[in-house]
């Protein structure tokens, strides 16, 4: 016996020797049993790969038509939108006009806007006008001539557009309060002409103050406009009231819905001052 080799091991090696042959058998089909589990696993994983395909395109599609879109608005804005144009009779020879312009998009601001309106056939005058990002702007032309202001249809026609990006606005998002908005009517001394005074307590709410700011009235009864009219406030200070109070030429139903919105563009930081 060779020293440090007990029973036990001459057994194990002399099975070993005896039986070579068998066990090159058995490490041969197990290589080829691995190979074979190593393949169905292939198999199954291309089999579920190529099931899915149309699944996976589908959601691809998806998501490449929501790219798409996100890159729609953040390269190139949508158009803005004209609202319903309503033509209010003065008397029998002028009209107001007026129409809702909207900006539908968060990424870009119109920063100028040219437009005019086309009454009856003919052109007014234009209006540099802007409208911020997701907001809209309301578009006047006062006391324009007509032929048959009762009959008068108009149109409202975009020139151009200027859009700057939203991260360009070097003014946040104006704040102003408006309180207790009502219409007064009276009748003109001596003539028995009715006329309608729009009155409302406004605050500026912002940080900033303004040089000026556009104010416009709307008058609803219901759904249907019956009365507009524009004003300016010029030097606003931040956190200050003003009282607005401003005469239509024209008799406003009492049952109204007065509808006051002052504006400025976050474009303009020259409008701020200390």
């Amino acid at each position: 016996m060779v020293a440090g080799t007990n029973d036990f091991q001459l057994r194990f090696g002399y099975w070993i020797v005896s039986h070579k042959q068998t066990l090159r058998t058995w490490w041969a089909l197990s290589l080829m049993a691995v190979m074979l589990i190593s393949l169905l696993w292939v198999l199954a994983f291309f089999g579920i790969f190529f099931s899915q395909e149309n699944k996976m395109n589908a959601e691809v599609v998806r998501t490449a038509n929501g790219m798409g879109s996100f890159m729609a608005e953040t390269f190139r804005p949508h158009d803005l939108q004209v609202g319903e144009v309503t033509v209010l009779p003065r008397d029998d020879k002028h009209v107001d006009v007026v129409a809702d312009l909207t900006n539908e998009n968060q990424s870009w601001g119109a920063q100028s806007v040219t437009v005019h309106f086309v009454i009856d056939g003919v052109s007014a005058p234009s209006q540099q006008v802007f409208v911020n990002q997701s907001s809209h702007q309301t578009v006047m032309q006062l006391n324009s001539t007509a032929v048959t202001p009762a009959t008068a249809t108009a149109t409202l026609v975009i020139d151009t557009v200027t859009w700057a990006r939203a991260s360009a606005a070097g003014l946040p998002e104006p704040k102003f309060l408006v309180e207790n908005p009502r219409v007064e009517n009276s009748s003109v001394s001596g003539s028995g002409k009715l006329t309608s005074t729009i009155l409302a307590d406004l605050t500026n709410q912002s940080v900033y103050n303004f040089y000026h700011v556009d104010v416009s009235v709307l008058v609803k009864n219901g759904d249907r406009i019956v009365g507009v009219t524009k004003v300016g406030i010029d030097h606003w200070p931040t956190l200050t009231a003003r009282p607005l109070s401003v005469t239509v030429a024209y008799d406003i139903p009492t049952t109204t819905t007065v509808l006051i919105e002052p504006q400025v563009s976050r474009f303009d930081v020259g409008n701020t001052y200390r």
